[in-house]
């Protein structure tokens, strides 16, 4: 009938409604999805008192995804209202567990009497803070050995680039924009690349030497660019030599080869009609050599010599 509509009509608006319903609740930092449990390891390796940097970097990264960072870093605060404190209380202690998944049993039984998720962070940051000293201290040792030796440009710069992102994680570099905090950033960029410069093979000294003697000492980036085309251009280098060499070699042996065939063909006998050899070499001329093998494997045991045609006597057999 006219002014009816059919059952389906309706369902779009109920999808939408649907879907922006799931779409709030994913936004809803109390939300927990079906799939959450307490022993899910948000992040590997777990803490076992000496990665505590590298380690919060990467259960910070998980907690921003699972959106629940705000129950660690204080922002999200206990509520008062009787309805929301449940669902806050089921959050919370999903992330202890999250914690609890990812520290060592040592560090959990010091740790398991936390009330809630932010005292727990915040203990296990004091507990860990003063302890980055010797991992620090470790770290520093690590850029004074640190060699290139036989691995790549990029080998040796991600080795690099991995202890300063754990240096950084430990003393994090300041984000303020004034121009002390520039001039702090670009000094510390610049001992880095000093740090580049100076575990690379001495193959690179001639690029080395040309880099700091420059009047404007160029970037990190920069730099590392500069001898990555260095260590292709060294690799064609070595590369073109030893095709040549092959190639000389195969013609080399390709000329001796055609001397010797045609060395071979300058020799004619006007006798027996043959490449080889001349007149005074011929075998059916001169005689054959004794105990001389044809080609069917027989040996001539006589040699005959054919002298103005006159043949040996033959001895009587009666």
């Amino acid at each position: 009938m006219e002014g009816e509509q059919s059952p389906n009509a309706s369902s779009p608006t109920r999808q939408s409604t649907s879907i922006s319903l799931d779409t709030a609740s994913y936004r809803d930092p109390f939300f927990v999805h079906p799939s959450d449990n307490s022993n899910v390891v948000l992040c590997n390796p777990p803490l076992n008192g000496d990665n505590f940097a590298s380690w919060k970097i990467g259960m910070m990264r998980s907690l921003r995804v699972k959106n629940k960072i705000g129950f660690i870093d204080g922002s999200i605060s206990k509520p008062t209202d009787p309805a929301k404190l449940a669902e806050w209380m089921r959050a919370d202690g999903l992330v202890i567990g999250w914690i609890h998944a990812v520290i060592l049993p040592s560090i959990k039984d010091n740790a398991s009497y936390a009330p809630t998720a932010y005292l727990l962070w915040k203990d296990l940051e004091n507990r860990h803070v003063e302890s980055c000293a010797p991992k620090l201290y470790q770290l520093k040792q690590q850029l004074a050995s640190i060699k290139q030796d036989g691995s790549s440009v990029m080998v040796f710069y991600g080795h690099l680039r991995a202890i300063w992102d754990e240096m950084d994680a430990i003393r994090p570099v300041s984000t303020c924009i004034c121009a002390n905090a520039k001039d702090s950033i670009d000094h510390l960029n610049q001992d880095r690349a000093m740090e580049f410069l100076q575990g690379l093979h001495d193959r690179y000294a001639g690029l080395r030497s040309n880099i700091l003697q420059r009047i404007e000492f160029p970037p990190l980036l920069t730099i590392y660019n500069l001898v990555r085309q260095e260590e292709v251009q060294q690799f064609l280098a070595n590369t073109i030599p030893i095709v040549e060499s092959a190639t000389l070699v195969v013609a080399r042996h390709e000329g001796d080869s055609s001397s010797k065939t045609n060395k071979k063909r300058s020799y004619y006998c006007d006798y027996c009609h043959k490449d080889g050899h001349t007149r005074d070499r011929c075998y059916k001329l001169n005689s054959y050599p004794p105990k001389y093998k044809r080609k069917d494997g027989t040996t001539l045991a006589t040699t005959y010599v054919v002298l103005e045609g006159v043949l040996p006597q033959q001895s009587d057999a009666s």
